[in-house]
């Protein structure tokens, strides 16, 4: 077992950029304008198009959902025709979803860039001779360039917080080693000067009410899913949740022909609501269902290969893994609906806005500890934030969208790489753009109205079965002095104390 999965699964749907040519000399490759070499690891698709104004060089793909019948080139030539500027650059990747890194040179500019969540990794370090290295995998750099976990980092890793935590992750531009940074979600990597500049957001948030909504989010969700059905044999986790239902919703039209799973591990079981209320929309609608449990012995060369593919994060999510790549064929890519969590007030579920954000606030949020590390990295990410707050941006929110999906969901969807390809068809900055344009009190608990109207949108059976989360507010109820009047009062009284210090 363990040659035949030596080729597969090491390091699988990776990539490692660099003036050396010679990595992974198993891998697909291609020489960059610049003279370094991108290598890919064969699950990992490259594809390049030149136009009249960029080279672009794209890993992972690209899907147009209002021309779902496009595949990678095609989505290409039709970003770079309208692209005579690098602004304009961004405006067409504006409404485009996947999972990718995108590589532009032209217009005298060389950046690299990804998806709308971060979820396709993007590290990066300069070397002693200033030659810039790039890859999804930090692990990778540290093992090709010898280097050490920071001193800030290992103190982090030996926190009592990280050593209780299930699932501890590398907030904002961390990571473990010395010299290595991660790009953040809706900035670009500027290869010639080797900073991260903010593309996304330049422009002031559009207001939009529950009805529009509700149907321009639930079109560009289905073209989407659509477009991604085109391309791939599809797979969709299902719970008895909220998001994955509206990508269920989305794919109606060819919901029987796909695979769908809920997975049993940790205190679930068969008798849990989450598994119940998915087991009957399965029956209900004719789908091909399954239960998966992660409880199965995982043989030891798979153990192997896992840990040597995931160096540097810690998780328990190894049977989780295994009990997907036991039962879900390999060529399946798992439709999931995470990043939704960024649009339904993650870190203000009740609707009721912080009188004021601090650190101090985004480090309690983050669960990660009170570490150092952590505070230097929240507050390093906040600074650079804060202006999209005068664009009609609530900082808790883009802390959801940029910081808890880069970090925590990206390095979910890295993991679990090594088994299936993952995609999120939320990862669209448009469809993300215009759910944080819909008022606050549709998209809070313990309701969350707007995923509720986009399922009915979608596929209105699918609104009759109850909802279920572990994390809903479900029977909860606002106190009096939890209204919008007295906390619009708090902001005044804490702005006028201000005034007077």
């Amino acid at each position: 077992m363990a040659n035949n999965l030596q080729a597969d699964l090491v390091f699988r749907r990776q990539f490692v950029c660099g003036p050396d040519s010679t990595l992974f000399p198993a891998w697909n490759r291609a020489p960059l304008p610049d003279g370094n070499t991108l290598a890919a690891h064969p699950d990992l698709q490259i594809t390049e198009h030149t136009g009249n104004h960029f080279h672009l060089i794209l890993l992972g793909y690209l899907l147009d959902p209002t021309d779902p019948v496009l595949d990678n080139p095609g989505v290409l030539q039709k970003i770079e025709k309208g692209a005579a500027s690098l602004d304009q650059l961004f405006e067409q990747v504006y409404d485009k979803s996947g999972h990718y890194v995108l590589f532009a040179y032209g217009m005298g500019h060389q950046i690299v860039f990804n998806d709308a969540g971060g979820l396709k990794q993007v590290y990066y370090h300069r070397d002693s001779e200033g030659k810039t290295w790039l890859t999804s995998h930090a692990a990778i750099l540290a093992d090709r360039l010898d280097l050490n976990i920071s001193p800030e980092a290992d103190q982090y890793i030996h926190s009592s917080k990280y050593k209780k935590k299930l699932e501890p992750w590398w907030p904002g531009d961390s990571s473990p080693y010395i010299g290595v940074q991660r790009l953040v979600p809706n900035h670009y990597l500027d290869l010639v000067t080797h900073t991260q500049v903010r593309f996304w957001p330049l422009s002031r948030l559009k207001r939009y009410s529950l009805r529009k909504g509700t149907q321009l989010v639930g079109d560009l969700l289905k073209g989407t899913c659509q477009a991604g059905f085109n391309r791939f044999p599809v797979a969709l986790t299902l719970t008895g949740g909220y998001d994955s239902r509206v990508i269920l919703a989305a794919c109606k039209d060819f919901a029987q022909q796909i695979d769908v799973f809920s997975m049993i591990y940790r205190h679930l079981n068969e008798e849990s609501e989450d598994l119940v209320i998915a087991q009957k929309i399965a029956k209900a609608n004719q789908l091909r269902y399954q239960q998966i449990r992660c409880d199965e012995e995982i043989p030891a060369d798979f153990i192997e290969l896992y840990q040597r593919s995931t160096e540097g994060y810690k998780t328990d999510w190894m049977n989780l893994v295994y009990g997907r790549y036991a039962h879900i064929p390999a060529d399946k890519v798992i439709f999931k609906g995470n990043i939704a969590e960024a649009v339904r007030c993650d870190f203000w579920p009740d609707g009721i806005y912080p009188v004021e954000v601090t650190v101090d606030t985004l480090v309690d949020a983050s669960v990660l500890g009170d570490d150092p590390f952590v505070y230097q990295c929240m507050e390093r990410w906040m600074k650079e934030a804060i202006p999209t707050e005068k664009m009609g941006y609530k900082i808790l929110d883009m802390f959801a969208w940029e910081v808890e999906a880069g970090s925590w969901q990206a390095m979910s969807h890295s993991i679990f790489g090594f088994a299936h390809e993952e995609f999120s068809p939320f990862g669209n900055r448009k469809i993300l753009d215009i759910m944080l344009g819909v008022h606050k009190r549709y998209r809070c608990w313990p309701d969350i109205a707007l995923e509720q109207e986009i399922i009915k949108y979608l596929w209105k059976d699918l609104a009759d079965f109850p909802y279920y989360s572990s994390w809903s507010m479900h029977g909860y109820k606002k106190k009096f002095y939890d209204g919008d009047v007295l906390n619009f009062l708090r902001k005044i009284r804490h702005r006028l104390k201000r005034l007077i210090k």
